[in-house]
């Protein structure tokens, strides 16, 4: 690569539409990789999500001549800052040419530059544009398509951020297994059925439950909040506030299959969580990220076509986590969950160091992870005032 490239922060329509495409100039011919919806990235890269409540975002194109050869986003978090008392910044929706090394570093200086100039020491990433949606980038797993909400990108962008001194911070580790081996009959199961009946005898007035589509958006809040007393001290995560609980309640009215959400309460309380949803990437393969009348008709049909399922999350609040609580979301989310189309399940992500997040999904599935994402990082220079 020659060193006529310049950099343009994206500042109106034609150099979003710009941003937004590139991507597709450099991953489009990659089969495994399946965009997301455009709409729902013109929210993201119009500031009309409630992310941007507490975050600024600019936004970088690198050029060739005339021709776009690379992306990507400087995301200052305030919400992350306030809540770990730090000035981390972040960088996202990396998107770079093969042999590209010149065009990384001048999209990564861009990035680090805007976000020191707001006082921030040091740059992480990608997330696009939070911990809360897809984060990290693959290094391991090129090849089957990535689940809903999850990246994909060429094997060369390590090589790229690496070049521009990026280092590892954390891996996040994706598990995938067939439904046929924890249903009735397999030893999964019965190691599960084991370890659920032992917890059901320490906690004998656990009540669980799949959500209810009748009072769906009651139990999605009393899910989310769940989700958020569980999680307080996991690394990287920021409290949503309430009006991005109210959207991602909102948004995943349209896509959720009820029978993937089990709840588990204790006197009305719940103190624990299976959250999956059914795989939309399955849909949006080769959809070019347009919602088009075909893909339409397979949302409204996705019975059909939905043959894998994506466990987000899995939580217990800190008090029941040693009671076998997740043995009984295990058997009762998956086992009895999983029943109809659905043959595979993802789940994903999971902290390299949760220790007991990996451990349980080792010990009860006894799986390893397919696919590795890594989060990177780097110190940057305020400039002085």
């Amino acid at each position: 690569m020659t060193s006529s490239l310049k950099v343009l922060e994206v500042r109106d329509a034609r150099l979003r539409r710009c941003f937004l495409q590139v991507p597709y100039l450099i991953q489009g011919e990659d089969p495994c990789w399946i965009p997301r919806l455009r709409s729902d990235q013109r929210k993201v890269f119009e500031r009309r999500t409630a992310f941007f409540e507490h975050a600024d975002m600019g936004m970088f194109v690198v050029f060739q001549g005339d021709t776009p050869v690379g992306r990507v986003a400087a995301i200052h978090n305030r919400a992350h800052n306030e809540h770990y008392g730090d000035r981390t910044g972040f960088f996202g929706f990396f998107e770079c040419v093969r042999d590209g090394e010149e065009a990384a570093a001048v999209l990564i200086k861009a990035a680090a530059t805007w976000l020191a100039d707001r006082g921030l020491e040091s740059v992480r990433g990608p997330v696009n544009p939070s911990m809360h949606s897809e984060c990290g980038l693959l290094i391991q797993g090129f090849d089957s398509p990535s689940a809903v909400l999850m990246p994909h990108n060429p094997l060369f962008y390590a090589e790229l951020l690496e070049s521009c001194g990026l280092r590892k911070c954390k891996d996040l580790f994706a598990y995938y297994f067939h439904v046929k081996d924890v249903s009735p009959g397999s030893r999964v199961y019965e190691r599960l059925n084991h370890l659920a009946q032992t917890a059901y005898a320490i906690l004998p007035s656990v009540c669980v439950r799949a959500i209810d589509p009748s009072h769906l958006a009651e139990d999605l809040s009393a899910l989310m909040r769940a989700f958020d007393d569980a999680r307080q001290a996991n690394w990287g995560y920021v409290p949503p506030s309430d009006t991005e609980l109210r959207e991602v309640v909102r948004d995943l009215r349209r896509v959720l299959d009820p029978s993937l959400v089990t709840l588990a309460a204790v006197e009305g309380r719940i103190v624990g969580v299976l959250f999956a949803l059914p795989d939309l990437n399955q849909l949006l393969q080769g959809s070019n990220g347009r919602l088009t009348p075909l893909t339409l008709y397979r949302f409204l049909q996705r019975r059909k076509f939905i043959t894998r399922a994506r466990i987000v999350g899995m939580s217990v609040l800190p008090e029941y986590r040693n009671t076998g609580l997740l043995a009984i979301l295990f058997l009762e989310g998956l086992v009895r969950g999983l029943r109809g189309n659905y043959q595979t399940v993802e789940a994903s992500w999971v902290l390299e160091d949760n220790a007991m997040s990996y451990r349980t999904i080792q010990r009860l599935l006894r799986i390893q992870p397919y696919k590795v994402y890594r989060i990177y990082e780097k110190r940057i220079v305020p400039p002085s005032s």
